[in-house]
């Protein structure tokens, strides 16, 4: 039994609504952290082929697309990042659709389909990435708009919806290298089919499918050769056991980034006392968002409904990302993006099919994750939500405008401002617009005389602020020494001026006061 027409268009535009409304909530509260700052400064180049050509890395269709709002609305914090809330918000009537399509036909179909949407429209974690400067809820809405073209098409074997699967499918490429992970999982679902033969035209339909993902590699080719022949080195948060970051990458789908946040306190002081603190909340996310997840597998399994599209949707991506590890350590929650909706339609088909009481239980339970997830980061200033979810630790994007601003409102004649690293420059710059004189240091100096040669003038000046970021490192650590030393200045004295802003993962900053012989001043404490 299907929604009836008027009520199921009813439905789509109110999640929309809502969709809306949750991602357009407080979009330009938070400051633009490094990523951000990075679109900014392609979307905002000279020219479209500097905006196109912006990085190597990543294909020109997000810095475009930023580029037009830019150019309509301004840079501003909103205006970068309402093109992810835009697509952000579209994927939630997707994800409807998605869900209808996969839904199990003894299952209340038109109710996973709602609850789907539902968790989708209040889910931290869609709406965290519907708030941020950067691709991945383009990749998200792509994802979901190419699995209904490819289900549409088997349907009704209209080839034109194809030659739209290769064009978005070129699109998403050029978005985002791993926008092939979708395309991956399409082709594997197909040749499962075939394999298994419960698809007596699975052979054609995987030789069509195939040419269509080749059309689009090939539209893609020219970026890709760009990419292999002046490839860019990949920052990853040091050395981790990719298993971990996956497990915590698939909670925090469900549970987002504000329930219990990561900020630079906390990933500081590593699993263990976030486990003591957070430790009764990853035990009952567990139970409601992982208990429902392992119902609906069984459900679609048993039904032979959308099983296997799902199993191949989820694991492809995951695979993928494991066997590249060793030279790509990039499993995070960010680059999985495309396995969120199909979590939720496990989630909402789980709890749907459950029998009994456990079935209004898990529903009013995923519905009460949502929420409280995607209401904890804009309403983290009450002290009920900053306390009891959030334990104390703040959520957000890294705290760039409240740095300028605070090193503005004490600013003196002769202040420069040394960066490490140097592409902090892109954050700095946003906020600061040229208005103190700023250096960047492009590595690690060894002692203060080569501090010195790699800051020229910063013996003359009569104060520097050094700002850092992100982890508490050895390698950070004799950097300070370096500092003191070029400052004269006790070491211990000058870790003791370290301010750290620990909204995500943590600036740091530090102001020494310089005599006019270009000694540090020995300032109280």
């Amino acid at each position: 039994m299907s929604i009836a027409r008027p009520s199921r268009a009813l439905i789509l535009v109110g999640l929309t609504a809502l969709a809306g409304t949750l991602r357009l909530w407080n979009l330009g509260r938070d400051s633009l952290w490094l990523d951000e700052a990075a679109t900014w400064w392609n979307a905002t180049l000279p020219t479209l082929r500097d905006c196109a050509l912006a990085e190597v890395n990543h294909g020109p269709v997000w810095w475009l697309w930023t580029r037009g709002f830019v150019h309509l609305f301004g840079d501003g914090e909103a205006a970068l990042r309402a093109p992810a809330a835009l697509l952000g918000t579209a994927a939630v009537p997707l994800t409807f659709l998605l869900a209808e399509r996969l839904a199990p036909p003894t299952a209340d179909r038109p109710g996973v389909a709602l609850l789907a949407g539902v968790l989708a429209a209040c889910g931290g974690f869609w709406i965290e990435y519907a708030q941020e400067a950067r691709m991945y809820a383009g990749l998200l809405c792509a994802a979901i708009a190419l699995s209904l073209l490819l289900l549409d098409w088997l349907e009704t074997g209209r080839d034109r919806l194809l030659l739209a699967y290769a064009a978005l499918a070129a699109l998403a490429l050029y978005m985002h290298l791993f926008a092939v992970w979708p395309l991956l999982a399409h082709a594997a679902w197909l040749l499962l089919r075939l394999a298994t033969g419960r698809d007596r035209a699975a052979a054609i339909r995987l030789l069509k499918l195939g040419s269509a993902q080749v059309a689009a590699v090939i539209a893609f080719a020219p970026w890709l050769l760009r990419s292999l022949a002046h490839p860019a080195g990949v920052a990853a948060s040091g050395r981790f056991n990719p298993l971990t970051r996956l497990a915590s990458s698939l909670w925090r789908m469900g549970v987002g980034p504000a329930l219990e946040p990561y900020d630079a306190v906390r990933i500081a002081a590593g699993v263990g006392p976030f486990l003591e603190t957070a430790g009764t909340l990853v035990i009952v996310t567990f139970l409601v968002w992982g208990g429902a997840i392992l119902l609906g597998a069984i459900e679609l399994v048993r039904t032979r409904r959308g099983g296997w599209f799902v199993a191949t949707g989820v694991l492809v991506p995951v695979i993928g990302l494991l066997l590249v590890h060793s030279r790509l350590p990039l499993m995070h929650e960010k680059y999985l993006i495309f396995i969120a909706p199909l979590l939720v339609v496990l989630a909402a088909t789980g709890a749907r099919s459950a029998p009994g009481l456990l079935r209004p239980a898990l529903t009013i339970s995923l519905l009460v994750l949502a929420l409280a997830s995607g209401l904890a980061s804009p309403l983290r200033e009450m002290p009920f939500v900053a306390r009891v979810l959030q334990g104390g630790h703040p959520s957000g994007k890294e705290s760039w405008r409240e740095v300028q601003r605070d090193i503005a409102a004490d600013a003196a004649a002769g202040e420069i401002v040394v960066l490490y690293p140097a592409y902090l420059d892109r954050a700095w710059r946003y906020y600061d617009r040229g208005a103190h004189p700023t250096l960047g240091l492009a590595r690690l100096p060894v002692d203060a005389q080569d501090l010195r040669e790699l800051i020229p003038g910063i013996e003359a000046a009569a104060r520097v602020t050094y700002v850092l970021a992100h982890e508490d490192t050895t390698a950070r650590r004799a950097l300070l020494d370096v500092f003191a030393d070029e400052s004269a200045i006790r070491p211990e004295d000058i870790r003791k001026r370290v301010r750290l802003y620990p909204r995500q993962f943590g600036i740091r900053v530090v102001r020494v006061e310089r005599d006019a012989a270009g000694s540090g001043a020995r300032r109280p404490d």
